[in-house]
Order: C-alpha cells, then sequence, then structure tokens
C-alpha cells in the first residue's frame, strides 16, 4: 500500500485539534481535515479516517506529507501513475454544503484532452461523491476482486470507491474555467473547471464550492447523502509527470462565513 507520513490529523471547528490519526467526528462549525506544522514525524502511513485508492492496472501516486511555503500538505507525485486519497466523512450534506480547499500544481498535464477518454489526465482532482443510504450494487471492481479470489488471485492492497454520481474539480488544461463536462468513458460523473492552464501554477489557490448547488446544475435534483472524498492527479493516459498539493480541506455550514 501506498503510504502517507505521519502529521496528518484530522480536527473540527476552527480551534479544536485532536491527535494525529484520529477519526474524524461532527462539529459545530464544520468538518475540518487539516494538517498540523507541530507533528511529529513517525512511521510512514495513511492516516486513520483516510484510504489509499488504488486502481486495476494503473501504477499508485506517491504520496508525502511536508510543508510548503509554510503550509502542511499532502504532496502528490504522479508519473504514469493514478491514485487518490479517500475520506468518508459522517456528516449530513444538508447541514454541511460548503467544501472548501486549497490546492497548488507545479504544472498542467500538457496533452490532456479531458474530453477524450484516452487523454483525459489532469494534474489535481477533488472528487465527491454523492450516494444513497438504499443498499448500493457493488462496484464493477469489487465483483472482480471478488472472482478473482474465488480463483485464489489477491488483487493486492487499495481500497475501492465507494458507487455513486460523481463531481470532479479539476485543475485541467484544454478546457476554461467554469466549463462542465461529462467525464470521459463514464455515466453519472461530471468534471468542473476550477482552474486551467499555468498561470497560477506555483502558487497556492483557494477553493469553495457548494456542493448542493452543483448537484443541481449537474444532475437536476438534490442527493441524498455525501458517500466520499477523494485528492487525486492522474497521469496514466499521457505518461507525463506532475506534482500537486492539497491542504485545508473543509466542510463548511451553509451560512457560515
Amino acid at each position: 500500500m501506498q503510504r502517507l507520513r505521519a502529521g496528518f490529523c484530522v480536527c473540527l471547528g476552527a480551534a479544536i485539534v485532536v491527535s494525529s490519526f484520529a477519526s474524524p467526528v461532527r462539529g459545530a462549525a464544520g468538518f475540518f481535515v487539516g494538517f498540523r506544522a507541530d507533528a511529529a514525524a513517525t512511521e510512514e502511513t495513511v492516516p486513520e479516517g483516510w484510504e489509499h485508492v488504488t486502481y486495476l492496472g494503473r501504477n499508485p501516486n506517491h504520496f508525502t506529507f511536508e510543508e510548503d511555503k509554510g503550509i502542511m500538505a499532502v504532496r502528490v507525485r504522479s508519473r504514469n501513475s493514478v491514485s487518490a486519497l479517500m475520506a468518508v466523512p459522517d456528516v449530513d450534506l444538508g447541514d454541511y454544503s460548503r467544501l472548501s480547499w486549497r490546492w497548488q500544481v507545479n504544472r498542467v498535464v500538457g496533452m490532456a484532452r479531458e474530453d477524450r477518454r484516452d487523454r483525459n489526465d489532469s494534474a489535481a482532482r477533488v472528487r465527491v461523491i454523492f450516494g444513497t443510504d438504499r443498499p448500493q450494487a457493488p462496484s464493477g471492481r469489487e465483483i472482480l476482486r471478488r472472482v478473482l479470489e474465488t480463483r485464489g488471485i489477491d488483487m493486492g492492497e487499495g481500497a475501492d470507491e465507494p458507487p455513486g454520481l460523481k463531481i470532479d474539480y479539476i485543475w485541467g488544461n484544454h478546457f476554461p474555467p467554469g466549463t462542465v463536462i461529462d467525464y470521459a468513458g463514464a455515466r453519472g460523473h461530471k468534471v468542473i473547471f476550477l482552474r486551467a492552464g499555468n498561470e497560477h501554477a506555483g502558487t497556492w489557490v483557494r477553493e469553495e464550492r457548494d456542493l448542493l448547488k452543483d448537484f443541481d446544475e449537474c444532475f437536476h435534483g438534490s442527493p441524498e447523502m455525501l458517500r466520499a472524498i477523494l485528492v487525486l492527479s492522474d497521469t496514466d493516459r499521457t505518461n507525463e509527470g506532475v506534482t500537486a498539493l492539497f491542504s485545508d480541506i473543509v466542510l463548511k455550514r451553509s451560512g457560515e462565513p
């Protein structure tokens, strides 16, 4: 399993910090996934509350935890690879409907064409998966895992993305910010371009989205629940190499500043 250096922590509210590797819970001001500047480096591991998601037949990314310009962040190094870190927040989406984060890329994927299945890479993605409380059919990967297990074949470590409707917020290459497209080769999966090109490469940029509004614009309705949030880079289609950083991923209450 790909590993992330210790020092990552899950926090709640503006000033309430629980110890590193604590499981996420609800809070009055928001659901905050932060990075402590004073956290001690110990054995490299994926923090409790997060899972490393790998994709069948694809090389995994390399994750580290480090400081950049005074900001503690997850750094993702992607070269002909794709994998993600996934959190499953136990929050009511009706209360915590605004998602904010900071991100940075060293450059965009120059050969990417996000509307083409053979070139739909991006330097950075924040993926939000919406679902239902009703029983869900297993994913294609999970079905394959079960089949291979009956034959004594181990697919290896790595969590599966849960099923559901998906929105990717990306730092893209080919389309201008504000563009919304279908994820190439998938159904029930939209891509929203927040950044495009290298104008802001190498600098921290803060984003904030109203998840309920975006869901309605993409899928025409209201989601029943939030199933997962993932951060990732993908260069497996173009065989390029990029670096992305993510920090301060926060689910905020509606109406909070």
